[in-house]
């Protein structure tokens, strides 16, 4: 389903390069770890809003986007609270390296 998205299948690919960039202390490892988590929990979430079938009534597929689109605020907010911790964590220097990563 991720990938008929455009998105990657898994974010393994991702956190392995910021871990091997970055060279996380111990604490930032658990927060890498649980952003990790948050981002697979929140993947998870919206594919099941996603699989969903389309409705039948005009109104019904509105009440669905709107369904949808409630999920993904609440994605990004879950998932942001989880970013933000972990960069809370980092040097100024960790910073630039993590946004420099593609």
């Amino acid at each position: 389903m991720a990938r008929m998205c455009g998105l990657p299948a898994s974010n393994e690919a991702a956190m392995r390069q910021i871990d091997q960039s970055l060279r996380p202390t111990k604490a930032q490892r658990a927060s890498l770890e649980a952003l990790q988590k948050k981002s697979s929990e929140m993947g998870q979430f919206l594919m099941a809003s996603y699989l969903k079938p389309i409705e039948a009534t005009p109104a019904a597929r509105l009440d669905a986007a709107a369904d949808r689109l409630t999920a993904v605020i609440f994605a990004a907010s879950n998932f942001n609270i989880a970013l933000n911790n972990f960069t809370s964590r980092h040097s100024d220097e960790q910073k630039t390296k993590l946004n420099s990563l593609r």
